[in-house]
């Protein structure tokens, strides 16, 4: 297809494969075809039009997955209209700056949201996800994509098709098409932007890649905020004639629910994060392994997977799980195993993928030949950081992307991530510690359901690594004792210099709902404890 645009692909796809199934809701237990999803995406498309919102206005949506905030992202695309999709679990005060730096002409939102939108400082229109009647603060949005006139007929409007000209200008590839935010480590959350042909060409390789076909399902545990759960929801599909599940929270958030679904639907792709997996390994039964054999392969992202978790994942379940990689940076995937691939054994991020990977030696690496800072080249790109140049010019150099994230390219042209640049230690040897590493050889004893580690530096020459840990079955043991057999396991496993100084014995760890450690938030934790003097165990 010469034209990457998401007009372009959906007046392909929703022509070629009509008759096909494309989204199955689990809330109504509606089951939508290819026909019934484009003339949604017409009507929300009339809509925008007639109510002069077109190229380069943007809307912006603060609700989980919904069948109406992807049929909106699909309108928002096709007319040349920028969707910004919010994590719904961010507090309102981030969503108040995102909503002055953006100025959306509509935000789509919940009856469990609305009240705290309708409170802030925003004059834009307010559409509701969902079907209670009973909030009146905004419209539902199935009653604004059909208006009734006076007389209680529902509005004609042209669904057979709708050609360049019903438009206001024509949408390129290189036209914005999507702004997704990023909490980051530090500060305000900073906006990816994301061109119509970065999408287009994301979509179609995640689809080539894992081979999809007409007739797979496939379920995504993350919303839309995410590179992930945008992509591979919204648009891999529709490059294969595949369909898409939309589970309430709940049913993503509850592996156990997840499990149900995957069962009654016949889901054959399951998209995951790496935490996902562990749950996955500790829950695992026979009846429960049962549930998952209409998957072909878990396709796994967005942070380090350990070998130990891949290996048990397999044995347990017997399916290969395709670890790959990419950041909201580069439009996803970069980089990932195949089912041809695939081996329980290897937890390197796979070969290279739709781009070029470029090993740059950097100070945070060692002087090991193939050991560096990754670098990313490809049509795939941001286009930059919304509103900050500055950020920008620091990652974006010479059509490359600057990861920060610390590979070594093996002879297979595998790549094995090491760490992030940040996320490294040098201690009073000079020897760099990547922090990911040490979190990997903590979770793989018998003893620790996860764990993770964030530096501390009495003396600037001298840094130190603090572990928070989170035992299994732990309850009631002695702390010391705990503790002095993982260290004696990992003074083996990493060796006494590289080994943790400090550990802290924690109910749980900080997660985005992406599933990352937030370290930002280990370093609080750890400034608090040292101001509380509270004991870590040495």
């Amino acid at each position: 297809m010469k034209e990457k645009t998401f007009r372009a692909l959906a007046e392909r796809c929703f022509t070629e494969h009509r008759d096909r199934r494309l989204a199955v809701e689990t809330s109504g237990n509606q089951v939508l075809s290819y026909t019934e999803g484009y003339q949604l995406v017409q009507l929300a498309s009339a809509q925008l039009r007639q109510q002069g919102i077109g190229k380069g206005d943007i809307i912006l949506t603060y609700t989980p997955l919904s069948l109406e905030s992807v049929i909106l992202c699909w309108a928002c695309l096709y007319n040349g209209v920028v969707f910004v999709p919010v994590d719904h679990n961010w507090p309102l005060e981030l969503l108040q700056f995102i909503l002055k730096e953006t100025a959306p002409k509509i935000v789509l939102t919940d009856a469990s949201r609305v009240n705290g939108l309708a409170g802030m400082d925003y004059d834009g229109m307010l559409l509701l996800a969902g079907s209670q009647q009973e909030y009146l603060l905004a419209p539902l949005f199935l009653e604004w994509l059909s208006p009734v006139d006076p007389e209680g007929k529902e509005a004609e409007v042209m669904v057979q098709g709708l050609d360049a000209s019903t438009s206001e200008e024509m949408v390129s590839p290189n036209d914005l098409a999507v702004i997704l935010y990023t909490s980051g480590s530090t500060g305000l959350p900073k906006g990816v932007m994301l061109s119509q042909q970065a999408l287009f060409n994301s979509g179609h390789l995640i689809a080539t890649h894992f081979r999809w076909e007409p007739g797979d399902l496939f379920m995504n545990l993350g919303d839309l905020h995410s590179m992930s759960g945008l992509r591979n929801t919204c648009f891999a599909p529709l490059h294969a004639g595949a369909s898409f599940v939309i589970a309430s929270p709940e049913e993503r958030n509850n592996i156990l629910l997840s499990l149900e679904l995957i069962q009654a639907l016949g889901i054959t792709y399951l998209g995951v994060a790496p935490t996902v997996i562990r749950q996955m390994n500790i829950l695992c039964s026979e009846s429960r392994k049962s549930k998952t054999s209409s998957l072909k392969a878990v396709m796994c992202t967005g942070g380090p997977l350990t070998k130990e978790q891949l290996r048990l994942f397999w044995e347990n379940y017997g399916i290969p799980v395709l670890n790959y990689y990419g950041l909201t940076e580069t439009a996803g995937i970069c980089s990932g195993h195949t089912l041809d691939t695939f081996d329980p054994e290897d937890n390197s991020i796979g070969p290279a993928s739709g781009a070029e990977l470029i090993v740059f030696p950097s100070a945070e690496s060692d002087d090991e030949e193939g050991t560096g800072e990754l670098l990313v080249k490809s049509e795939n790109l941001m286009s930059g950081y919304y509103k900050r140049e500055e950020e920008t010019s620091r990652v974006l150099k010479n059509g490359c992307f600057y990861t920060g994230d610390i590979v070594r390219q093996r002879t297979d042209g595998c790549f094995e991530l090491l760490g992030r640049k940040r996320n490294i230690v040098k201690n009073i040897h000079s020897e760099l510690i990547y922090l990911e590493e040490i979190e990997n050889a903590l979770e793989s004893h018998p003893s620790v359901l996860e764990a993770a580690t964030c530096p501390y530096a009495r003396l600037e020459e001298d840094e130190k690594i603090v572990a928070f840990v989170v035992c299994k079955d732990c309850a009631g043991k002695d702390g010391q004792q705990i503790i002095n057999d993982i260290r004696g396991y990992m003074a083996q496993k990493v060796g006494k210099n590289r080994m943790p100084w400090c550990y802290y014995l924690e109910e749980q760890l900080p997660r985005s709902t992406a599933g990352k450690i937030q370290r930002q938030l280990l370093n609080e934790k750890l400034n608090g404890y040292i101001k509380e003097h509270r004991t870590g165990y040495f």
